[in-house]
Formats: structure tokens, C-alpha cells, sequence
């Protein structure tokens, strides 16, 4: 016994030490396909590949070319490669500009200057943490990165794999951690010795050619927030945010993050999204995954609804219609669903998800009688560009509830660049005791005690341009009022 129990353990030994063999990218039996899709949904294709060795300086590299036609004929030389023996990678541009783009033996919690001179970007890279998984067909150290210095609320994650490069695309590095819009990059596909390794589960093929036809749900730059009623009135808000990028079982998604803070300062996990190129939308939450949202609907499909977040809620829902509508500034395709049951209805909008709100597609067409959700705010690149007109605010919480709406005060001119004035409609009086000025995200930015009873004027030109909203607290109750300045 004590000699087969001495030969499992050597066996398992030799066995992770092959895995901590490094394996490096700098292989000309190597090839990268990488994807981007724009804001808008479009898409297009280039390959990349290592072939032919020169000296700049004292230094190595290696060629990089790239091919942006599906039978890869032609090539054009836009950089190079090179890896050091503390397994670092380093690219340089046709113009002379190096700089490090990949370290595969970093320690977690360290800070990387990075910076990729084929596409500009300078980031100061932290590691997050450091983990084997297998990709690629074989097991890969991978590492988590994050921009340090992210100019957003959202902070994003790239993978760093080992071998193979980013998540991103071998050439596209620093992508997903510069947390911006523009052209979202991928790895679509992975080839050793003309033999596929990996193969992006969420697209369906590994080159693709330019179209605009479809805008993605899953972006880091945008933001949501969802309200939630009852029968007497009581709103209640969260917000959702996409951060970063995961594998569950051998799928990519992206995380979905949740907060009820005002200033959405404490988030918490509200599990995980993937899109893919047949435009459908996959929520991943407590090891179950659903179908949320198909936007490749045509009108008289059904489609089975089983939102995870409802228990019970499968239901069979028909597209009743298709039609574009300009939301959120743009025109965007909405898709009008029935419950083949009971004839209720729900919207969902193309770019944006469920007029119920992202994370509770299906919930409209429930018989359900005491809650209701609807999708209070959209907001892209910290823009307002959506605001539901059944409330005044981007942010309810409890504090802020049971107000008495009156309608005999007018407040005007609305855009205003200085003034506001406040005054009494159809002769009614009130006694105005406080008044408070607050963002869109609920942050209180003002607060005013009046000693005069009514036809206030405020100067607001202090004020960044955006979206506010006045809580006027008066003796016959509490008002609130949206107003925009400019």
C-alpha cells in the first residue's frame, strides 16, 4: 500500500510540474482571429500571425502581420514581438514606439506600466488574481487585470492567458481594462499548427465581415436603474452595471452588478451575462442559466420566457409586433411580446433590455397584482438618456418615499442657464419651508431653508449643466420636480 501511495504522489508531482512548463506566444504555428463589434453592433474580423525573425538594436522579435480577408492571401507587416526571460512581452510599432504588453509572472496585487503602441493605450495594470484553467484545449495559467486608474464608475477585467495572450485579442491588450466604448474587441478564434484550440463559444464563426445591424446589450458604459412599486405608491430603486469578464464552464460572460447606495458607491454581485452573434441574452445566476431577451425575434414567433430571478414563471410568449422608435436618442428596434395565457405585455428594446428593467425581462407579462418594475433611467457615459415620465427621479429609496404630489405649484422657465422661479397655481397658498437640489443619482447637491411663503427664485447657475430635481418640502406636503439646466 505504502508503495502505490508513493506512486500516485509521484505521479501527481510530475504532473504539475509540466503544468508550470511556460509556454511561450512568440510561435509562428501560431494564429489569432479577433472580432470587434462597435457600439452600434457591427462587427468585423482581422487574423494575426507571427512569421520571420529580425534584430532591432540588440534586440529580437518577432513579425507581426495581419489579414483582414477570410482566405488570409494577403498580409500586411504592422508591428512586432518580443519576450524577454522573465516572460514578459513586449510589442513595437512601425514607428519605433515599444512597450510592454503581457507579464506572465506577476505576483497578485502587482502594478504593471502598460502600454500597447499598436493601438495608444497607457494604463497603469493591477493583478487581480492568478489562477489555472483550461482553455485552449490544455490547462493555462490565467491573469486577471484591472485598470487602475479607470476614468469610469465601471471598472473592467481582462485575461491575460497564457500562451495565447488576451481576451482581447493577441494584439488588442489593455482593451477591456480601458473601460470605454469604441469597438469592443475578442478573441474569436485560436489556431496551433492550423488546428483550432479554442473557438468563442458566443460567436458562430471565426471571421466575420462588416454590418450594422445590431446594438449589444452588455456594455461597460452602461447604466441602469430599475424602480420598484406597490399598490400604495411606494417606490424603491437599484442600479445595474456590467464590470468584468469570466469563464463558467468554459463560456465567457460578463458580470452583473447591482447597488441600492444613492451614490452607488457598495455593489454586490447579481450574477453573470452572456450575448451572443444570434442576438440572444443568457442570465447565469446560482448555477442555473435562462434565456432573457432574443432580439432576432421575427413578428408571430414564440419564444419560452423563465426569467431564474421568478420562480414559476415559464410562460409562452408570442412577438405581437417590431417597430422603430426613436429611445434613448437613437432609433432603436422594439419588439412588443404577449403572454399567450392571460394577453399581457411587455416591451423590450433593442441596446437596452426590458421596459421592466435589464435584469427582469418577462416580469410584465405576469398576472401579478401588489409589485410592479419598470426601467426607471438608461444612462450612457454617465448621460441620462433615458428617464421614465411616470416618476421625477433617477433614485428612490425609503427615505424618500410617501410623498404627497401636488400640482398647485409651477416651477419654470425649464431648461433654465440661471434662474428658477417657484409660484402658486389656480390662488392657492403655501408655506414653502425647505427646499433641496438633487442629481439624478439621488446625491442631496443643495439644500435652501426659505423664510419668504411663496414666488421663490433660486439662482441655480452655479449648477454643471444636467439633469436636477427639486424636493420642496411646503406646509401641505412634499413636491418634486425635475428640471434641466443648460
Amino acid at each position: 500500500m505504502k508503495y502505490a501511495i508513493i506512486t500516485v504522489l509521484l505521479i501527481i508531482t510530475i504532473n504539475n510540474t509540466k503544468a508550470q512548463v511556460y509556454e511561450s506566444i512568440l510561435d509562428s504555428n501560431k494564429l489569432w482571429s479577433t472580432l470587434g463589434v462597435g457600439c452600434n453592433g457591427s462587427h468585423n474580423s482581422h487574423y494575426i500571425k507571427l512569421s520571420g525573425d529580425t534584430i532591432i538594436g540588440s534586440e529580437s522579435y518577432k513579425k507581426m502581420y495581419q489579414s483582414f480577408d477570410s482566405l488570409m492571401i494577403n498580409w500586411n507587416l504592422f508591428g512586432f514581438l518580443r519576450e524577454d526571460t522573465s516572460k514578459k512581452v513586449y510589442a513595437r510599432n512601425l514607428s519605433g514606439d515599444e512597450g510592454l504588453i503581457y507579464d506572465f509572472d506577476p505576483n497578485i496585487g502587482d502594478t504593471i506600466d502598460f502600454y500597447n503602441p499598436l493601438s495608444g493605450r497607457i494604463l497603469e495594470m493591477i493583478v487581480d488574481t492568478i489562477y489555472n484553467d483550461f482553455y485552449a484545449n490544455k490547462s493555462r495559467k490565467i491573469i486577471e487585470v484591472y485598470n487602475l486608474n479607470s476614468s469610469t464608475l465601471l471598472i473592467t477585467t481582462e485575461l491575460w492567458i497564457e500562451g495565447v495572450g488576451s481576451n482581447s485579442g493577441i494584439d488588442e491588450s489593455g482593451y477591456r481594462a480601458l473601460g470605454t466604448c469604441g469597438v469592443s474587441w475578442f478573441l474569436s478564434c485560436y489556431y496551433e499548427n492550423d488546428i483550432i484550440l479554442y473557438d468563442n463559444p458566443i460567436f458562430a464563426y471565426c471571421f466575420y465581415y462588416t454590418d450594422n445591424t445590431y446594438e449589444n446589450i452588455i456594455s461597460d458604459y452602461k447604466l441602469w436603474s430599475v424602480v420598484q412599486n406597490d399598490t400604495n405608491n411606494n417606490p424603491s430603486s437599484y442600479y445595474l452595471k456590467f464590470t468584468y469578464d469570466t469563464l463558467i464552464n468554459g463560456l465567457e460572460y460578463t458580470k452583473l452588478e447591482k447597488s441600492t447606495h444613492p451614490l452607488m458607491i457598495v455593489w454586490q454581485g447579481a450574477g453573470f451575462v452572456r450575448e451572443d452573434l444570434e442576438k440572444r441574452v443568457f442570465h447565469w445566476h446560482n448555477g442555473v442559466e435562462s434565456l432573457i431577451y432574443d432580439f432576432d425575434l421575427i413578428k408571430g414567433d414564440t419564444i419560452e420566457l423563465g426569467n431564474i430571478l421568478f420562480p414559476n414563471s415559464l410562460s409562452s410568449v408570442i412577438v405581437d409586433t417590431i417597430f422603430i422608435e426613436e429611445i434613448a436618442f437613437e432609433d432603436r428596434d422594439v419588439f412588443k411580446l404577449r403572454n399567450l395565457n392571460n394577453n399581457t405585455t411587455e416591451y423590450w428594446v433593442e441596446g437596452i433590455g426590458s421596459m421592466a428593467g435589464l435584469d427582469k425581462s418577462g416580469y410584465q407579462t405576469l398576472e401579478t397584482e401588489n409589485i410592479t418594475f419598470e426601467l426607471l433611467c438608461f444612462t450612457e457615459f454617465d448621460t441620462v438618456k433615458f428617464s421614465n415620465t411616470n416618476y421625477s427621479s433617477c433614485y428612490y429609496a425609503p427615505s424618500l418615499i410617501n410623498e404627497n404630489k401636488l400640482s398647485n405649484i409651477v416651477v419654470y422657465p425649464n431648461p433654465t442657464n440661471k434662474y428658477l422661479f417657484i409660484s402658486e397655481n389656480d390662488n392657492t397658498t403655501f408655506q414653502v419651508k425647505n427646499i433641496g437640489i438633487f442629481d439624478f443619482t439621488g446625491k442631496n447637491i443643495k439644500q435652501i431653508l426659505i423664510k419668504q411663503s411663496n414666488n421663490l427664485t433660486l439662482d441655480v447657475s452655479d449648477l454643471q449643466n444636467g439633469i436636477y430635481f427639486l424636493k420642496i418640502q411646503t406646509d401641505k406636503g412634499v413636491i418634486t420636480n425635475k428640471f434641466i439646466k443648460n
